[in-house]
């Protein structure tokens, strides 16, 4: 019995027929509004919580929410070269 035969299940790269295939949109997508609505969206969650929840621990270890939310938005005002300077590629 093959895995995922007792479950039902299918086992990428086993079950014969199995096909994947992936839609490309054509339409042109404005990255920069994009990037604008999920910063304003961050900022109105980040304004629901209360002062106690900055404080809270997070799945980083010895990060607090703060610490996670200076590190998403720290990142947010570098350009490329900026960026290539964090790493040492320039």
């Amino acid at each position: 019995m093959s895995p995922g035969s007792q479950s039902g299940g299918v086992v990428p790269g086993r079950d014969a027929g199995l096909r994947v295939t992936a839609r490309v949109s054509l339409l042109p997508v404005d990255v920069r509004r994009l990037a604008r609505d999920e910063r304003a969206d961050f900022a109105a969650f980040l304004a629901t919580l209360p002062p106690r929840q900055w404080d809270a621990p997070t799945l980083c270890a010895e990060w607090r929410v703060r610490d996670v939310v200076a590190h998403v938005v720290g990142y947010d005002e570098l350009d490329a070269r900026g960026l290539l300077e964090c790493v040492g590629a320039t």
